[in-house]
């Protein structure tokens, strides 16, 4: 008789993302949450898509973004935890 063994491995990571600015920062909040906003590329950096994909987000209204001195600013608050539920 044959035995046979099944191993079931699990692995969790965890991600820290810190963002340092040598630009001019925009200290107003999202008008909606009050929280930090952030370029279109560090939204990008932290959901874990392509720019173009945060640009889509903000044409369909999915994420909260103003424009302010000729920028776009995106809500940190309003960025999906998990990017793969959303149409990249």
């Amino acid at each position: 008789m044959i035995r046979r063994r099944r191993i079931e491995i699990v692995a969790s990571a965890e991600q820290r993302v810190v963002l340092r600015h040598a630009a001019v920062r925009v200290d107003v909040g999202c008008t909606e949450c009050g929280t930090r906003m952030v370029t279109p590329d560090e939204a990008a950096i932290i959901s874990r898509v392509n720019t173009r994909t945060i640009y889509r987000w903000v044409e369909m209204g999915a994420v909260h973004f103003m424009e302010h001195s000729g920028q776009l600013w995106v809500c940190l608050n309003s960025l999906p935890m998990n990017p793969q539920g959303r149409e990249s």
